[in-house]
């Protein structure tokens, strides 16, 4: 089989004001200042950390991104995803039907991976 990569396909990146230290690959939302925020475990994200410099974080709110994942491995297709931890994500089950569903392109069972679309 050949390799494919989805990266790259319609990123959308936006800079954020931070007053965090957010690392890359950094599930992130907005708080009530407006700042990027780290997730905490049962939240959902608006995007990931791609870049942080100074007070300023870039987000990526669009595009293909890959995270590890905990707990059962999420469904390819639409999944409903939130976050596990700082960058990790985990699929919600079927009574949290107001989660974001995300398109799902790639599962790696042995590297509790997942690939999807924001």
């Amino acid at each position: 089989m050949t390799n494919i990569s989805y990266k790259g396909y319609d990123n959308k990146v936006v800079t954020v004001p931070t007053s965090v230290n957010l690392a890359n690959g950094a599930l992130v939302t907005i708080n009530s200042s407006n700042e990027a925020v780290q997730c905490t475990s049962g939240q959902e994200f608006i995007g990931v950390c791609v870049h942080k410099t100074g007070n300023i974080a870039s987000v990526q709110l669009g595009g293909y991104v890959e995270c590890k994942y905990t707990g059962a491995a999420p469904n390819r297709g639409y999944a409903r995803l939130k976050a596990s931890g700082a960058s990790t994500v985990t699929a919600g089950g079927s009574e949290e039907n107001t989660l974001n569903k995300y398109k799902v392109l790639k599962v790696d069972t042995a590297g509790s991976i997942v690939g999807f679309i924001l």
